[in-house]
């Protein structure tokens, strides 16, 4: 009698009702048939040496690869979490530090300018920025900004094209960089900041700039002054 497939990619503690919905056969299931396979056989013409020995097999390789797995499984987890403990550990060492974060979006505190940057990826003629409310209506256009390659700040002073003072809450701006005969720059949107603190959500920090927050996978450089 043939054993099916046998899949054992679950833990060593896996339901074996999800494994029979799944299809996979794990130790009980492969114990309980070879079991069933020798009270049923023939005792006149019972299972070969040879058959027993490939059904063992079989079985010590299910056994090798749920160890396996189940160690790997426990081996990833505590990168995980290694990793999670070194990248909260260096969070708190840029505490006072300037940063440049990628990210098109901002939140401005009510009657304070928000500083925001961009990274131009060649010369530019002229820069523009246009500065966007929560439900995208532009309220405001910046312009006769750096246009040399590399990275410049900004500040918006929180008002908009009629000079009314926009409230505290969410926004979003983009830069158009384009050269003397029209052609487009490659350009990166970029929130610009000084780090005041970490907040902690679900195990991971946050850096906090003012109203705003990034995760550390988002800040594209560090420094001391901006």
């Amino acid at each position: 009698m043939e054993i099916g497939s046998i899949l054992g990619t679950g833990g060593s503690g896996q339901d074996a009702g999800q494994r029979a919905a799944s299809g996979e056969m794990g130790r009980e299931q492969f114990l309980e048939l070879l079991l069933t396979q020798l009270q049923m056989q023939d005792p006149l013409d019972p299972m070969k040496n040879d058959q027993m020995i490939a059904q063992l097999a079989q079985f010590s390789s299910l056994e090798q690869l749920e160890n396996m797995n189940y160690k790997l499984t426990q081996n990833l987890e505590v990168d995980l979490l290694l990793g999670q403990l070194l990248n909260n550990t260096m969070a708190t060492t840029l505490i006072g530090r300037g940063v440049r974060i990628a990210t098109d979006s901002f939140r401005k505190a009510a009657d304070e300018p928000a500083a925001l940057g961009y990274r131009l990826y060649g010369d530019a003629q002229s820069v523009e920025v246009s500065i966007y409310d929560s439900n995208g209506r532009r309220l405001a256009t910046i312009d006769n900004l750096e246009h040399s390659k590399g990275d410049h700040s900004f500040e918006w002073d929180g008002r908009d094209s009629k000079g009314n003072l926009m409230p505290a809450g969410s926004y979003t701006f983009s830069v158009t960089a384009v050269t003397g005969d029209g052609g487009q720059v490659a350009v990166d949107e970029l929130l610009v900041g000084k780090v005041d603190g970490i907040r902690y959500r679900d195990g991971t920090a946050w850096l906090v700039m003012g109203e705003n927050e990034s995760l550390m996978a988002d800040v594209l450089e560090v420094v001391d002054e901006l």
